[in-house]
């Protein structure tokens, strides 16, 4: 895993936003129904682990969004919702809520 630049290099507008990214993170209905796959916050959000999560998380994304369709889509399309829901929440995730958890967990380990 790449090393994530010090504290030091991060404006004060990218130190809120994570603070706020991470605040939701350590919220227990965030992770419902899979709160067992949270790390201790001074873990890293691996890529992995976050993959794991978009297998869970995904699906339920996928739930919410299929009933808009009023039943008008296809089997085959409906699989390509829960496919293609599972690799946005990835994307999404692994690109913000994951970067602003490992750079806290990396402050919570200290100096190596």
């Amino acid at each position: 895993m790449p090393s994530i630049p010090p504290d030091a290099s991060l404006s004060r507008a990218s130190r809120s936003i994570e603070d706020v990214l991470n605040s939701v993170s350590d919220q227990d209905w965030t992770w419902w129904p899979f709160l067992g796959l949270r790390p201790a916050s001074d873990e890293d959000l691996t890529t992995r682990r976050v993959a794991h999560m978009s297998l869970c998380f995904g699906p339920l994304m996928a739930l919410l969004l299929l009933p808009l369709t009023f039943g008008s889509l296809t089997a085959r399309e409906s699989i390509a919702i829960v496919l293609a829901s599972i690799v946005v929440t990835f994307v999404i995730y692994r690109s913000t809520f994951a970067v602003a958890w490992n750079r806290r967990a990396l402050r919570e380990r200290g100096p190596s």
